[in-house]
């Protein structure tokens, strides 16, 4: 079930609300009428679907439960970001860089992070992705090529000797910096214990599924979504097969 603005207006009023300016970069000015009216669209009928859901989760006996939900999605959205993969390695088509192109990528995804924070703004409009592969692959060596690079990308070209000298310390460097993956302590799991909790897994999803049948809710009610790698690992001490067949 779509549980978007969008899709939950159009159930609730049949009013289609317009994507226009979905992905609008709203730093820029002035904002137009057209602008202003999909502004006020995201916003009228927010009272109006907040006492509707809440009568809804009333009805239901899930106050509780959402309002559980709520807190976390709070307290998530307040917690630095999880350490992941180095912005660098997330770039598709970095896979096929050899080690000295990669070391230039590693430096100008470094530098768009860095502009993006002083700016304000998202890091892809500072520089997309492809172009910042591809000045990894040519490493060009002058500051007229590399705004010949960025072309029509105005936020890029600005950045032309940003870019350059990125180009530079990697080519420099020869190889990108050796950073510890999150997952290198991660205990890795025997082939015994990956079956055993892939059978617990299954179960846990039956009952799961059961569970919000009986009680004419959604699965994620009984136990949300981000919940059950935790709820497994403790059924995997504890053992507890036997309590989930019954």
């Amino acid at each position: 079930v779509a549980t978007g603005l969008a899709a939950l207006v159009a159930a609730r009023f049949e009013v289609k609300l317009a994507k226009t300016f979905q992905n609008h970069d709203w730093s820029k000015r002035p904002i137009t009428s057209e602008q202003l009216d999909y502004l006020v669209g995201d916003v009228h009928y927010l009272l109006k679907l907040d006492t509707m859901l809440n009568a809804d989760t009333t009805a239901a006996d899930i106050v509780e439960e959402v309002r559980l939900e709520c807190d976390y999605k709070l307290e998530s959205a307040l917690q630095p970001p999880r350490p992941g993969k180095p912005p660098h390695l997330r770039v598709k088509g970095q896979q096929g860089l050899s080690s000295a192109q990669r070391a230039v990528l590693y430096w100008l995804v470094d530098a768009r992070e860095q502009q993006a924070d002083r700016s304000d703004i998202p890091a892809y409009r500072i520089a997309g992705n492809p172009l910042l592969l591809e000045m990894a692959k040519k490493r060009p060596r002058k500051l007229t090529s590399v705004r010949a690079m960025c072309g029509r990308q105005w936020r890029a070209t600005r950045l032309a000797d940003v870019w350059l000298r990125a180009i530079e310390r990697g080519l420099a460097d020869g190889a990108p910096p050796d950073i510890p993956s999150p997952t290198d302590d991660v205990v890795a799991l025997s082939r015994d214990e990956i079956a055993h909790r892939k059978k617990l897994e299954t179960l846990l999803s039956k009952w799961r599924r059961r569970e919000a049948e009986t009680r004419g809710v959604d699965m994620q009610v009984v136990i949300p979504g981000h919940c059950m790698g935790g709820v497994l690992s403790a059924l995997a001490e504890t053992d507890n097969v036997e309590r989930m067949n019954a």
